[in-house]
């Protein structure tokens, strides 16, 4: 996918430094509305990517994220039996319109699509002067 469509963060979470406590102060609600507490993550390596139901590439992509977080959530467990990996993907309308689907079609989509079971979040703001506050966060990392 063209890196203005979707923009991929790999956060290696692992020793946490004051800098990243940061994240862990996020409580974020999933697509259906259930509330993430970050500080889950702590100790995971996450993978934290923007998507698009409308892309040229969106049908690799999804195909690439489900069967990434098919091999690498089997990785390890964390000492609560969860996995060591998780992937944290935010539907972006922010890059050429191409995600103009309600969180409703959104998920219908990938759930029924793809089979997907990574986080998924509702439609957000990655850029511009409404960036949402988790994503203004990330872009504080790249000056």
């Amino acid at each position: 996918m063209h890196p203005l469509i979707t923009t991929t963060v790999l956060l290696l979470l692992t020793p946490p430094s004051l800098t990243l406590q940061s994240l862990y102060s996020f409580t974020l609600p999933d697509i259906t509305g259930k509330e993430i507490d970050f500080s889950t993550f702590k100790g995971k390596t996450i993978l934290v990517v923007n998507v698009a139901s409308q892309c040229g590439q969106t049908d690799a992509h999804y195909k690439s994220l489900k069967r990434l977080h098919d091999i690498l959530s089997f990785s390890p467990s964390t000492p609560d039996g969860g996995s060591s990996f998780e992937i944290l993907a935010f539907p972006s309308n922010d890059f050429g319109d191409q995600e103009p689907w309600e969180e409703k079609e959104i998920e219908e989509f990938v759930r029924g699509h793809f089979k997907a079971e990574f986080l998924l979040f509702p439609k957000t703001i990655v850029k511009g002067e409404e960036i949402h506050p988790f994503w203004k966060w990330i872009a504080g990392w790249f000056p």
